[in-house]
């Protein structure tokens, strides 16, 4: 992945539409853990390139995140 890119504009805009796929590959505890950290650096390196492409990533990441509220609420019995 990291020698198709040409510059940092084309490689983010390219790299944006895969942000769900390449963060279901780091959280895949089933994949090489060296190959994982590889896709988080090229994520890191991404980001810096392109603020808009770290939002982004930014705002997929907290969609991962678990709200203890809502799982609180589904267990409430009406």
């Amino acid at each position: 992945m990291r020698s198709c890119h040409i510059n940092a504009d084309s490689y983010t805009d390219n790299l944006e539409f895969f942000i769900p796929q390449l963060c279901s590959y780091v959280f895949d505890d089933t994949k090489h853990r060296t190959l994982r950290d590889c896709m988080i650096g090229i994520l890191v390196e991404a980001s810096y390139a392109s603020f808009y492409f770290s939002h982004r990533l930014a705002f997929f990441l907290h969609s991962y995140e678990e709200d203890v509220g809502l799982s609180e609420e589904n267990h409430v019995m009406y």
